[in-house]
């Protein structure tokens, strides 16, 4: 999946259905708050590490490289070793999908698909096969 930006990359991952969801306690951690997986296929997914000041996103994450982070000993270390940098969130300035609606700043109607540049409120939906 390629997103148009930031915000709706984080609106369409934390709204859509996935076959499995997993989220690890990481109180152990001196900075990272927060660890979750979802995935639609149960072998790659999204990973979403929070700490005090961000949430960082990660895509197309295999299975095993989330069970490795459960199971670590230290969870920064791991991140930092295995996620960190890798499967990088795909941010492209363009349209995600053709099932994403957009619509106008100034008039509040639908967007052509050349004009995307003009709309601010973008729908989209990420469909789990």
């Amino acid at each position: 999946i390629v997103f148009s930006n930031y915000k709706e990359a984080t609106s369409l991952i934390e709204n859509a259905n996935y076959k499995l969801k997993d989220e690890v306690n990481t109180d152990k951690s001196s900075w990272i708050r927060s660890a979750k997986f979802y995935s639609c296929d149960g072998v790659n997914g999204f990973f979403i590490l929070g700490t005090d000041k961000k949430e960082y996103y990660h895509q197309n994450m295999p299975i095993e490289v989330w069970q490795g982070f459960k199971n670590a000993t230290s969870f920064g270390s791991y991140y930092n070793q295995y996620i960190k940098n890798k499967y990088t969130l795909n941010i492209s300035g363009k349209p995600s999908n053709r099932q994403c609606t957009a619509i106008a700043k100034s008039s509040g109607n639908r967007c052509r698909l050349q004009s995307w540049e003009d709309c601010e409120v973008m729908k989209c939906h990420v469909h789990c096969k």
